[in-house]
């Protein structure tokens, strides 16, 4: 089994327009919602390849609980999320009717020392079997 730790992760919202003009009013005709970051990633594409994974993510507020439905959805329904006081960043995607993305990714929250060792700890849990 591969483990994979995201110690900053995000959900990221996607939203898509006719066309994107600065300063104006846009009505999106879609809006889709995944969890990601650079680990969640890999489990996904891990998962997706058949191969055993399991994401060690932290998670806080609204956000990290809407990031733990959108990964038990993705299939990585054995993801470990290790709560944390800031909330989980949002990253939003607006993607035009020609396919041209433009991005705005949200700062994530440093972790305090107490939460960092609360991630590992959990990481090596689960690579220890014990989670």
């Amino acid at each position: 089994m591969i483990v994979t730790v995201t110690p900053n992760p995000s959900v990221d919202r996607t939203y898509r327009v006719a066309t994107l003009r600065p300063g104006t009013l846009h009505r999106a005709t879609g809006v889709t919602a995944e969890a990601s970051g650079k680990g969640v990633n890999v489990s996904r594409m891990l998962h997706r390849l058949g191969v055993p994974t399991r994401a060690v993510v932290t998670a806080g507020g609204r956000e990290g609980r809407l990031l733990s439905e959108l990964l038990t959805a993705a299939g990585l329904s054995n993801a470990v999320a290790v709560p944390v006081a800031g909330d989980t960043r949002v990253n939003v995607t607006i993607v035009t009717a020609g396919g041209e993305p433009t991005k705005v990714n949200e700062p994530g929250v440093a972790l305090t020392a107490a939460e960092a060792t609360r991630v590992v700890t959990m990481a090596g849990a689960v690579l220890g079997g014990a989670a």
